[in-house]
């Protein structure tokens, strides 16, 4: 849409189902990132040419998709079958590393946090909130369940790197200071 002009410039139909989420590169304002409901699928296009895409198909319906902050090229796809995948948004193929979240639930969001490199959250249906150290492969740091039901929402503060707000299922939100969870993970902690 063109805000000034109130618009439509230009609808794009790549997915063969609904779309489930959308979100544009922090780098670059014109390449997307999107998801697809019930068709397991992910493509990144350029919303200023037409008929410019990747597309991959993960496997399992898509509940979340977040671009990584510090590895520009890459993001990552949460599953209904648990799974966290990485992929590379320069080239359609296979997954990166791919590795399994939440053991019998979805995991239906996924944040990464902008200060701490390769300190990522995922959130589930199965009422928790784990912490990773995704630097070089994928480790779990830590798994809580802190009260708000199923999990649907997950984002660490822009201006204070160890604070990570949550929703879910129970109208409830939280917001976990992480620093004793991740002080022996070998993370460097800026001041906030």
């Amino acid at each position: 849409w063109d805000l000034q002009t109130q618009a439509c410039l230009r609808t794009q139909a790549l997915h063969g189902s609904e779309v489930l989420k959308v979100k544009f590169h922090s780098q670059d304002a014109n390449i997307l990132l999107s998801s697809g409901l019930g068709d397991g699928s992910v493509i990144v296009s350029r919303v200023d040419r037409e008929k410019e895409f990747l597309k991959w198909d993960v496997g399992s319906p898509v509940e979340s998709i977040q671009w990584h902050p510090q590895q520009m090229h890459m993001f990552v796809v949460g599953t209904s079958d648990g799974y966290v995948r990485a992929y590379d948004a320069r080239q359609a193929g296979n997954a990166l590393y791919s590795f399994q979240a939440h053991a019998g639930a979805e995991c239906s969001c996924i944040a990464f946090n902008h200060h701490i490199e390769g300190l990522m959250a995922t959130g589930s249906n199965d009422k928790s909130i784990s912490l990773w150290d995704v630097r070089n492969g994928h480790k779990m740091i830590v798994n809580r369940t802190l009260g708000v039901g199923e999990v649907f929402a997950l984002e660490f503060n822009p201006n204070n790197p160890t604070l990570l707000a949550g929703g879910g299922s129970t109208a409830q939100e939280l917001v976990w200071t992480i620093t004793d969870d991740i002080k022996d993970a070998g993370f460097s902690i800026p001041s906030s």
